[in-house]
């Protein structure tokens, strides 16, 4: 029982996590709707800071480091 439940968390968490940053755009756009001057600073950063980002990427092209599950759990295992 308990297994399902965490495992009910865990798709949570993952499903919403996954939309995280546009649903906090939409919110605190909400929030300032009222405060014009405060949500076009908003709306301009978020969209600045996501063009900065697509560009950062393609010039530093670092890869992802490799997923070796025997590492990982040693990794956990030590807290490290």
């Amino acid at each position: 029982m308990i297994e399902i439940l965490e495992e009910n968390i865990k798709l949570f968490i993952e499903n919403y996590g996954r939309f995280g940053p546009i649903l906090l755009f939409f919110i605190s756009s909400y929030l300032l709707w009222n405060k014009s001057n405060l949500l076009y600073y908003h709306t301009c950063g978020f969209f600045l800071c996501a063009i900065l980002n697509l560009f950062l990427k393609g010039i530093i092209k670092d890869p992802r480091p490799l997923e070796d599950p025997t590492l990982f759990n040693i990794a956990l295992k030590h807290s490290i």
